[in-house]
């Protein structure tokens, strides 16, 4: 039997393809068998993001703020093409008024932004659809951290699971809508950039706890007055009483301490030029803007502002963020 020639061409052609009755490996195929039909966890919790982010830090709050603002004033409507292959808005379609009007207690206002609020804090958007003779009558958001996809070697995902005062409900995959940033290390799950940037968040939120405590009880001490002689009681109360009235409160503030008996004093603590306090956290404030991809004017940071580049600013927040 002669074998049939090809040329160098085609054979490449079929390594690169494959052969005919060849297929493709899917995701969920790849999966080790122990690791299918199991939940998908991770090490990022949302409600903590919500707790040591969004409500610890003046900037992560400013910037998804301004975010899910901007999200949630997009008209949202359903086209569709005609003929001619133009797209045509289809007015009063069942989906838009869905949306308008997701369920009994939220505004479609209120749907987007918690999407969008998740979605920057958790890395993860999730609605749950609730259904009436095969309808979809109703949206709800769920929060991500309970509620998690379980893959499938066979249908990249098999179902989800929500759990909720300890019980365990499985949702179909055809009823939850999942919106993500991705993840480059799981294809299941999202990742926040508030991942990537919290250490510089929890940066700049110990710099304001430590600031706001040094102001209310000098927590560190700034330096010891020390005496050549031993003092008595009464002597050691006298110079205590005598600080304590020229340190504490406001008025007295950064006023020089006068103290008697040969004391010396030794400084001990850094002042705030010396730490460099507020160029530190201006740094810390832009590095969180970039994070979420806001310009600095659009969050109330106006150091270098004119009105010509918080108009550009205005821009490359629609266009980019």
């Amino acid at each position: 039997m002669k074998r049939k020639r090809i040329s160098l061409r085609q054979a490449l052609g079929m390594w690169l393809l494959g052969a005919p009755e060849q297929k493709s490996v899917t995701t969920g195929q790849l999966l080790p068998v122990w690791q299918s039909r199991k939940p998908i966890w991770t090490d990022w919790s949302t409600d903590k993001a919500v707790r040591e982010g969004y409500k610890a830090s003046t900037w992560v709050y400013a910037c998804i703020h301004r975010i899910m603002k901007a999200v949630a004033s997009v008209p949202w409507v359903v086209s569709k093409k005609n003929g001619t292959g133009e797209w045509e808005v289809v007015p009063g379609h069942p989906l838009e008024e869905l949306l308008k009007k997701p369920n009994p207690y939220m505004s479609g206002q209120d749907l987007i932004e918690r999407l969008t609020a998740h979605l920057y804090l958790g890395g993860n958007g999730l609605w749950t659809k609730i259904r009436v003779r095969g309808a979809v009558v109703e949206l709800w958001p769920i929060g991500p951290d309970g509620i998690k996809p379980v893959p499938s070697q066979k249908n990249f995902i098999e179902r989800y699971e929500y759990e909720k005062d300890g019980v365990k409900h499985s949702i179909k995959p055809a009823d939850i809508v999942h919106v993500m940033f991705i993840d480059p290390a799981n294809p299941y799950w999202g990742m926040s950039p508030l991942q990537a940037g919290a250490r510089t968040v929890d940066t700049d939120v110990e710099a304001v706890t430590w600031n706001k405590v040094a102001l209310q009880n000098r927590a560190i001490t700034d330096g010891v007055f020390s005496f050549k002689e031993p003092l008595t009681r009464e002597q050691w109360e006298e110079a205590r009483k005598q600080v304590r009235e020229q340190h504490q409160g406001a008025d007295n503030a950064r006023t020089p301490w006068v103290l008697g008996g040969d004391a010396t004093w030794h400084q001990m603590s850094l002042s705030p030029a010396e730490m460099d306090f507020i160029e530190s956290r201006r740094m810390t404030r832009e590095e969180i803007c970039a994070i979420f991809q806001v310009p600095p004017p659009m969050v109330g940071i106006y150091d270098h502002a004119t009105l010509a580049n918080i108009e550009t600013a205005r821009k490359i927040f629609w266009l980019d963020t």
